[in-house]
């Protein structure tokens, strides 16, 4: 325990607070705040290695003491390994290279194989171009890392990407001494996160060629570490535009959040890697178990993972959730669609304060034709409507929607202005009506009966009962570029090209728009059965599990039961929210499920025997078996 949060303090050169200290030891601690005090002051008082600073009311490592000298003077090793292949241990370290950095100057190097007295692997030998010969007659890291830790002294470490060649030397400290190796850490890396933010991948090749610093004799230690080591100097000059004079603002900058202040994560790393990687739904806990966010994840582990490190892409917001984060449950969902169903429904039910109402809900938009109007409206929406218009989609984004609305706006003469037309010859049209692109009906320049017959030829044509617009488009397109007008066939290619995606959307997911019917049946992400998903009327009627043939029965007998009932029953709030969610699933991962569209209340009865055996084979690893009726 105590070695446990060492390692926490040896990280935050600022040191931490007793209820930060605490959140590490105890769950749901801090209602008592007097034995909290008394139990760290018995547990850590007594030990050399911590003190306590009265006046600031924090614990500190003392190997943090160091930390008010200037970096002035400093001395920093920057250092890099070559390895064997793997992860840390005592006997995988084939070489170390190391450059000692003063007051921003290159003084002194240090280099040497190492024998690790086992065979380097291939790839290993491929990339570094070191070889069993080469190291048979050097040192072991018996011999070796004593001289190394001679050279270095009391310098502060450097490496690029510090976690894993400090890793590799304390792994070889411990199976030497059976002591860690504590020394001051700096990672340059995670210093590129404070002076490179927009840099996406900070490799010492990108940094290095980002700053301008040569790359030369690349992956052999002594190389490395000289790269690793200009580019130092580089971030100890912007440290010091930045303000930052003294060692322990340098040592705090690395774990500095995209805000400027601390990362603080309360939660324990071996908890987050205990998490399942399987989809679900995770609630974020504050330190007294109040709900504070509600997440959805393909694979939770991941998600929970990438919400506890340090990105630059947390917003301000977020990162004031996660340092009140102490604690956190999960929920295993069977299948991604039913972790954003279940996400959906916890947060309209819990109202956590950090979830958004509605933002949630997956980025997809629809073309929306009004039906109830005398010169019905072409336009673009983010959600269903609980309303009788007609709906196209859905398309990715807003942009590719309103892409869409131009063109067959344009082909069929369609108005995309908002409100209620009161038609008058006096009226002046908009821009689109003056260029001839809208038929003005605002303008009184075309009759209702006229306008209504474009709007069945747009209707006739996404529907798939007309060919005539791609047939005339297709001939328009040729014309152009027989009189070679290559920009005018170019634009005709592009709306053909739309309008066939824009009916292949309309037709093929059709029955999510139109508040038609079906049923999907999805394999879950443990091979134990799948999720049955039954949409009645357009809406989400039915969600459940199903692992044997009577759970098959239960599903059949309601999708009977409710079939006609919910057909003209409209669409409430909450049914347009799982709707969309439906949607964006089919537009995406649809493949995935196995689907069965229902033209009537015993659609699904007379399918029970395929769908049974269907369920089986989900069972079984394999490609699913097509049946009759399934897409």
């Amino acid at each position: 325990m105590r070695q446990r949060l060492h390692d926490y303090l040896l990280e935050r050169p600022d040191g931490a607070t007793p209820v930060e200290l605490l959140s590490l030891v105890f769950t749901g601690q801090g209602r008592d705040p007097e034995f909290g005090a008394r139990f760290l002051d018995v547990l850590l008082g007594s030990d050399q290695r911590f003190s306590f600073d009265p006046e600031a009311r924090r614990w500190h490592a003392r190997a943090n003491d160091t930390l008010a000298r200037p970096i002035a003077g400093q001395a920093f090793v920057v250092v890099d390994l070559e390895t064997t292949g793997g992860g840390p241990s005592g006997d995988s370290i084939t070489e170390i290279g190391a450059v000692r950095v003063v007051d921003g100057r290159l003084v002194e190097s240090f280099s040497t194989l190492v024998n690790p007295g086992r065979p380097i692997q291939p790839f290993v030998t491929a990339l570094t171009g070191i070889t069993d010969d080469m190291v048979a007659a050097a040192p072991r890291i018996a011999e070796a890392l004593p001289r190394f830790l001679e050279f270095a002294g009391d310098a502060v470490l450097v490496a690029h990407n510090a976690g894993f060649d400090v890793g590799h030397l304390d792994a070889a400290h411990r199976m030497l001494t059976g002591e860690r190796l504590d020394r001051l850490t700096l990672c340059t890396v995670r210093l590129a996160r404070q002076f490179l933010p927009d840099l996406r991948r900070r490799s010492l090749d990108s940094v290095a060629a980002t700053l301008g610093i040569a790359c030369h004799d690349r992956h052999r230690g002594l190389g490395d570490a000289r790269i690793a080591a200009e580019i130092l100097c580089v971030f100890l000059e912007r440290a010091a535009e930045r303000g930052v004079v003294g060692l322990g603002e340098l040592l705090a900058l690395q774990h500095a959040a995209s805000d400027g202040r601390p990362f603080v994560v309360h939660v324990p790393r071996e908890r987050l890697a205990a998490m399942p990687a399987t989809p679900g739904v995770y609630h974020l806990l504050g330190e007294d178990g109040r709900l504070l966010y509600v997440g959805k994840a393909r694979r939770l582990r991941d998600r929970l993972g990438s919400w506890f490190s340090n990105s630059r892409g947390h917003s301000p917001r977020a990162l004031e959730m996660i340092r009140q984060v102490h604690d956190l449950r999960v929920f295993e969902t069977g299948s991604e669609l039913s972790a954003a169903l279940l996400e959906m429904r916890q947060i309209r039910e819990l109202r956590p304060p950090y979830n958004r109402q509605g933002r949630q809900l997956p980025r997809v938009a629809f073309l929306r034709l009004t039906t109830r109007e005398p010169y019905p409206r072409l336009a673009v929406t983010r959600r269903l409507g609980t309303d009788r218009a007609i709906y196209v989609g859905p398309f990715a984004s807003t942009g590719a929607a309103e892409r869409a609305e131009a063109v067959l706006a344009r082909v069929f003469g369609l108005r995309t202005c908002s409100g209620r037309l009161h038609p008058a010859p006096e009226a002046t049209p908009c821009l689109l009506g003056q260029v001839g692109t809208c038929p003005a009906p605002c303008a009184a320049r075309i009759e209702e009966a006229e306008y209504r017959r474009q709007v069945d030829a747009c209707l006739a044509f996404v529907d798939g009962r007309d060919d005539q617009p791609l047939e005339r488009l297709t001939a328009r397109r040729d014309e152009a570029a027989a009189s070679l007008r290559f920009e005018a066939a170019a634009r005709c290619q592009r709306d053909l090209l739309m309008l066939d995606d824009l009916r292949r959307r309309r037709q093929g997911l059709r029955w999510i728009v139109a508040r038609q019917n079906f049923v999907v049946l999805l394999p879950t992400a443990t091979g134990d059965g799948a999720q049955l998903y039954a949409a009645l009327g357009g809406r989400l009627a039915l969600e459940m599990p199903v692992r044997a043939s009577a759970d098959l029965v239960a599903a059949v007998g309601f999708v009977r039961e409710r079939f006609a009932r919910y057909q003209d029953a409209p669409l409430e709030r909450g049914d347009v929210a799982a709707s969309t969610i439906l949607a964006a699933w089919l537009r995406d991962r649809g493949h995935e499920g196995l689907i069965l569209l229902l033209d009537g209340p015993d659609a699904l009865t007379e399918r029970l025997d395929d769908l049974t055996i269907t369920l089986r084979d989900l069972c079984q690893r394999g490609p699913l078996p097509r049946i009759d009726g399934l897409s």
